[in-house]
């Protein structure tokens, strides 16, 4: 997807989070684990040890030094359920939405193409550019001799040093108006609610956590059904 966004025409927009591979969800009453607080010290080394983010910073170094992906006419080569091909000009940009590797056979002129991901090149003497694309992966062919530093492999995400829970601190929830709990007393409320709907994340519990403002806990607890 993140190839697409980058290749196809349009400006690319990186939504909150995608850098990093964050998956967001949609719960009721709530969107914080839809957009969760980041704290940024837990992603220094993000673009040495998360393959998303070096994909995505890999692809913002190729889209700048290729002017074709900004300004290129746009061609479709081929499209299928599960796989397309296009062309910005003279780039070629393959994906492959398949789980296992597929061929492809793409009409483009003779020449010498390098991937911009891989570093893969391929001669074309035929008319074809012919060449397997691996699952649930994709490829950016360019010509005039153009070389980037190649995403060659997937970099398994560091596995964070675990660290000891501190209970919460036991709150009751009285039976009285929102309106007239302590901050505590909302939050749990809140927590309540949200494990109801489902399972509960430490950073789900964090968001309500750092949330200390009254009005605004009464309102998201009003806004469970």
């Amino acid at each position: 997807l993140h190839i697409l966004l980058y290749t196809l025409p349009g400006i690319p927009s990186v939504y909150y989070g995608s850098e990093f591979g964050i998956e967001g969800k949609k719960t009721w009453g709530t969107d914080a684990p839809l957009r969760p607080a980041l704290t940024l010290s837990d992603y220094k080394d993000a673009y040495s040890g998360n393959p998303c983010t070096q994909l995505i910073g890999a692809l913002g170094r190729i889209r700048k030094e290729t002017p074709e992906l900004a300004y290129g006419q746009y061609r479709e080569l081929s499209l299928t359920t599960g796989q397309y091909a296009f062309a910005r000009d003279s780039v070629i940009v393959m994906v492959n939405n398949a789980d296992n590797p597929v061929s492809f056979d793409i009409p483009a002129e003779n020449g010498s193409y390098t991937g911009a991901l891989s570093g893969k090149e391929v001669i074309v003497t035929d008319g074809h550019l012919f060449t397997e694309i691996n699952g649930c992966d994709g490829e950016i062919f360019t010509r005039k001799g153009r070389v980037f530093t190649p995403v060659t492999k997937k970099i398994e995400k560091p596995k964070p040093e675990k660290k000891e829970k501190k209970p919460a601190k036991a709150v009751t929830v009285p039976s009285k108006p929102y309106e007239e709990m302590t901050v505590e007393e909302l939050q749990e409320a809140i927590l309540q609610k949200m494990r109801a709907n489902g399972p509960v994340t430490d950073q789900m519990e964090r968001d309500v956590r750092n949330n200390v403002w009254q009005n605004s806990l009464v309102n998201w607890v009003k806004s469970f059904r």
